[in-house]
């Protein structure tokens, strides 16, 4: 009786542990499959954001439904067709910005005329905020030796005088105060026509996120190449972000009439496959070239311990005017900071 007892309590526990392994699988990919609403619904984007771990998640446990001992053997077949759903929702999400990856147009830079042309090299890096190490963050960019570097949760006080930064990079703009801004632009060109220009609304506090800086960089001998690096508010507060993303589709087509010749690049907090960032792609005067390049978080455990994951979000991102070609780029890897930069070969012109 003690054993048919022990029997019976360890089928209900099998039967338990199907039935929640069953439901967590119906959650996920209803999570997933919401997603798909933010094409007539922009709220549900957030969701859209982890497509790709939900992609990963779904390969996973469609592996595991052939090897997981089922107490209700039927519930093997259900459990399976469950997970077409996450699978279907995800490739749809995904499937446009890995094909952009290779569609996208790149220039063959063997037949550009070196006489009339100069390559520059560009990064894009948010450091962290909380990131203390300036001597690692400093080798973290001198290492790919980009000639202007756009910097995101930059602390001005904590940086302006780190002096391997200093010598190579003898012109920098940045704000006085990381409460201005939390963003700089290092070059090893001369920089003109500085602004900083707030683009959050009245009703945050958030000193991080909702600002753009700029630039004028002076190559000798070619023509002022505009800059922009810019950090975005997460889709959270709902509308906050579509706010910073209209504003600066605005200031950057107003610039644009004085300053054709332009690079935005930053930190957006919108994966490149959410449909916020192709939207707001799709609108702005400037070619995106960063598809499916997952930047965040880094494998750097000192930073985020909790962030075990690899990079599974593309929130960083690199524009540039059609008169800017853009022929090569690249993530790259640091040693510090919570994000990859990204690295990118331009050209500019006579």
């Amino acid at each position: 009786m003690k054993a048919l007892t022990v029997r019976t309590v360890f089928s209900w526990f099998r039967a338990f542990i199907d039935g929640s392994i069953l439901l967590g699988l119906i959650v996920g990919s209803s999570l997933s499959a919401l997603g798909l609403l933010a094409f007539i619904w922009p709220s549900f984007d957030i969701l859209n954001q982890f497509q790709l771990l939900f992609l990963v998640l779904t390969v996973i446990s469609s592996i595991a439904t052939f090897l997981w001992p089922y107490y209700f053997p039927r519930l093997r077949a259900i459990a399976q067709w469950i997970l077409l759903v996450p699978f279907i929702s995800s490739i749809g999400v995904l499937a446009p910005d890995v094909t952009g990856s290779f569609t996208a147009p790149k220039m063959d830079i063997t037949r550009v005329d070196t006489a009339s042309t100069r390559a520059l090299r560009i990064m894009s890096f948010n450091i962290y905020l909380e990131n203390w190490d300036k001597e690692e963050t400093a080798k973290s960019i001198l290492i790919y030796d980009p000639d202007i570097v756009f910097l995101q949760e930059y602390a001005p006080n904590r940086y302006k005088n780190v002096q391997a930064l200093k010598n190579r990079y003898p012109y920098q703009a940045r704000c006085k105060y990381w409460r201005d801004c939390t963003l700089a632009i290092l070059s090893k060109y001369p920089l003109s026509n500085i602004q900083n220009k707030k683009l959050a609304s009245n009703n945050t506090r958030d000193d991080v996120h909702g600002r753009v800086l700029s630039a004028t960089a002076l190559v000798k001998g070619y023509k002022p190449l505009r800059l922009h690096t810019f950090h975005a508010e997460w889709p959270k507060p709902l509308g906050e972000q579509d706010l910073h993303f209209s504003r600066l589709d605005s200031y950057i087509r107003k610039d644009m009439k004085r300053y054709p010749d332009t690079i935005l690049a930053g930190d957006f907090n919108s994966s490149s496959w959410s449909f916020t960032m192709r939207n707001f792609s799709d609108q702005l005067p400037l070619i995106r070239h960063s598809y499916f390049k997952p930047t965040y978080p880094t494998e750097n455990l000192r930073v985020k311990r909790y962030l075990w994951l690899p990079a599974f979000l593309s929130l960083d991102h690199v524009f540039s005017s059609p008169s800017v070609p853009v022929f090569n780029l690249e993530r790259g890897s640091a040693s510090v900071a919570d994000h990859h930069p990204l690295i990118a070969d331009v050209l500019i012109f006579k």
